[in-house]
């Protein structure tokens, strides 16, 4: 599997199936979230949101804090969210990463 790497959006191609593209959410995507939901039968979670796109669609959206999910039942999409769970893990790692602090005495 190849990776293209963005800021903050990877695209990541597999010779079997369509790129997909995991992003964070922004103000613009409101409109598709509720859509998602409503296929997925749930509410958009609340939060810092990861977005997966594949072939010009969203297939799934996480919830970085809370881990919570919707995805687009009809499309397979546990593969999308696995993807999304590591990168939801590391931008977790990177946020939680305690700050080194270091005192001197003169």
């Amino acid at each position: 599997m190849s990776t293209k790497f963005l800021p903050l959006r990877h695209t990541l191609l597999s010779p079997a199936r369509s790129p997909v593209t995991i992003r964070e959410a922004d103000y613009t995507d409101r409109a598709a979230l509720i859509e998602l939901a409503q296929r997925d039968s749930a509410g958009v979670p609340d939060g810092r949101l990861l977005l997966a796109e594949q072939d010009g669609g969203l297939r799934a959206a996480l919830a970085v804090e809370t881990g919570t999910v919707i995805a687009d039942p009809f499309h397979r999409t546990i593969e999308i969210v696995a993807l999304l769970r590591a990168r939801a893990r590391h931008l977790g790692h990177d946020a939680h990463r305690p700050l080194r602090v270091v005192a001197r005495t003169p």
